[in-house]
């Protein structure tokens, strides 16, 4: 690992490569800045990481004492800030305000350990690696674990709402609520996207600033191409560029890709991903973020990031965009959703289930499909669905009754209050960071640095002055967003249909070289662990063998399954990911 930084407190230090910082404290670091200082009072800090602004350290603590926390969050970038007050004898932990950094933590019997790495922590606290209960609760439909939970029962990740206090060998939690805008909403679209856009514009500087050769995964989508083109703006050196496809999957934007790259001359590269070698790369990318996958997608990036290593400063990613401007939702689905909550169950039961009824791929066929489930699904339970993956019952069938419903209960409390604002706070504190975790792993991996432009704090801040009816448009999804990239590309570039990264998952499946990957979760290794009901699973992977499954549905439970079983054998007992390679 290139990149690593851990925090030890326990009796003696873990090994000979850790410096000590206070009494009882020591630290490791490779690859990531690293600071510490004194304060005049004798308080002790240590900052791991990177600010965007230019203030000392010490200069940041003492404002952020003397006007609070909001300070601290306002110099903006992705650091683990340590601070020790000696009067109280106390260690108080801060991070970055959209939880870039990974942070997770866990206390066994060695001591308490800090770390980005989640194999560091288990090998420095001196825990049992064993499965949390919250994955089969929450994996299954959201395909990540939501801060603070892990997918390790003692580990907890810091959640971007809070800091961390350690005294006397006592953990606790201190909860920083987010501070909404001064400024006044927007009125219109034209001043909340000349607004926001320059705000992005500048945030893209900031992270390219002293770059020498700047990295970005073009799609050809509107956000990764807005973003190679206010790095051209702000960048006059080497930008690599890298287009990832799957072999098989039918559409994606390659054209719209090379036509980016061209315009904004950039360095430019196609990958085409074959089953095979997604097959040899699964298990090495569960090995390197020590996490089940989030995203089939994401062993696709592992193909660019080896394209790319060691060619390239920092990695631009546009993670973040659909919650700041908006693009989750599409608000003609809100607004019949709306309507639907009037309706009595008796009635919107019916309308939902017409809706699984409706076959097919086209443009008319899935505006059908969706307009029926939200208008037989109330609001709050829209919203909950259109962030889970698969099908209810057969989650509910596969893992165990009622799952799906305790999901749904825990994030519906997560979002109480104003809905959409606090949808926002849920997704930017809590979601993302999580998401984002295995994507900064695979980049400190790499030797590379992931950057992200639009969870810049004054971006995230003066978006909440986004009115619900401009960040959800009546008639465009991130309406903001794209009217600022007019500046860069023509109306026809911009109003494409959506394509993104499809992993042609339904006709792989039926590819002799996935039956032994389909089997893992069939195995009696597999089996004895109690995770999944044999008989159901059984039926749905024989479905997807004979090619009779969809890419929606082989999403998600085949996928999500072989995904948990090698994740169990390579983080929990230790197989080799070498054992999961095809020749």
């Amino acid at each position: 690992m290139k990149f690593t930084f851990d925090l030890f407190n326990g009796k003696q230090s873990p090994s000979q490569n850790f410096k000590e910082w206070i009494p009882g404290w020591w630290y490791y670091s490779e690859g990531i800045p690293l600071q510490r200082g004194t304060m005049p009072n004798g308080d002790e800090w240590l900052s791991a990481g990177f600010f965007l602004t230019e203030e000392r350290i010490d200069s940041l603590i003492h404002k952020m004492r003397a006007e609070g926390i909001e300070s601290l969050f306002k110099a903006d970038g992705q650091f683990l800030l340590s601070l020790y007050s000696k009067e109280q004898n106390k260690v108080h932990i801060f991070r970055d305000r959209t939880g870039i950094l990974p942070v997770i933590y866990a206390k066994g019997e060695k001591g308490l350990a800090i770390s980005i790495w989640t194999g560091n922590v288990i090998t420095l606290s001196g825990i049992k690696a064993s499965p949390s209960q919250t994955i089969f609760e929450q994996f299954p439909l959201y395909r990540i674990k939501i801060a603070p939970d892990t997918p390790i029962e003692a580990i907890k990740s810091l959640s971007a709402r809070c800091s961390l206090i350690i005294s006397n060998e006592t953990i606790s939690l201190n909860e920083h609520p987010m501070t909404f805008p001064e400024g006044k909403p927007f009125t219109t679209l034209h001043s909340a996207s000349s607004c926001l856009g320059e705000i992005l514009s500048h945030a893209v500087k900031k992270r390219v600033a002293n770059c020498k050769t700047v990295g970005t995964l073009l799609s050809g989508g509107n956000d990764s191409s807005l973003l190679v083109a206010l790095a051209r703006e702000h960048h006059s050196g080497d930008i690599k560029t890298v287009f990832v496809t799957f072999e098989d999957y039918q559409r994606n934007y390659g054209k719209y890709a090379r036509q980016v790259a061209n315009k904004f001359h950039t360095q430019h590269s196609e990958l085409n991903v074959t089953a095979r070698d997604y097959l040899n790369l699964w298990a090495d990318t569960i090995s390197i973020i020590q996490d089940p996958i989030n995203s089939p997608g994401t062993i696709g990036q592992v193909a660019a990031l080896k394209e790319l290593s060691l060619s390239a400063d920092v990695m631009l990613i546009g993670e973040g965009a659909d919650t700041i401007f908006g693009g989750p939702y599409w608000a003609p689905m809100l607004l019949l959703s709306c309507f639907g909550s009037i309706l009595p169950p008796f009635i919107r039961r019916p309308i939902k289930n017409m809706s699984s009824i409706i076959k097919g791929n086209s443009f008319l066929s899935r505006s059908l499909e969706k307009s029926l489930k939200a208008l037989g699904t109330p609001l709050s339970k829209y919203i909950h669905s259109e962030i889970a993956f698969g099908d209810e019952k057969l989650i509910d069938l596969i893992f165990g009754s009622d799952i799906w419903h305790k999901s749904e209960e825990k994030f519906l409390k997560q979002i109480s209050g104003d809905m959409f604002d606090s949808l926002f706070l849920y997704l930017m504190l809590d979601w993302l960071p999580f998401y984002n975790a295995a994507l900064k792993r695979l980049g400190f991996y790499f030797g590379l640095i992931y950057v992200f432009p639009f969870l810049d704090y004054e971006l995230m801040q003066n978006s909440l002055r986004l009115p619900k009816h401009l960040r959800y448009h009546y008639s465009t999804k991130k309406a903001a967003l794209k009217k600022y990239a007019q500046k860069y590309f023509d109306k026809q570039f911009i109003n494409k249909p959506k394509e993104g990264f499809g992993v042609p998952l339904s006709k792989w499946f039926a590819k002799p070289e996935f039956a032994p990957f389909l089997g893992l979760p069939l195995e009696e290794r597999s089996l004895r662990r109690g995770w999944w009901n044999e008989k159901e699973l059984k039926q749905i992977i024989e479905l997807h063998r004979a090619g009779k499954g969809t890419d929606k549905s082989a999403e998600s439970i085949p996928w999500i399954t072989i995904n948990l079983e090698l994740w169990a054998r390579i983080c929990l007992e230790g197989d080799s990911p070498d054992l999961y390679k095809i020749s």
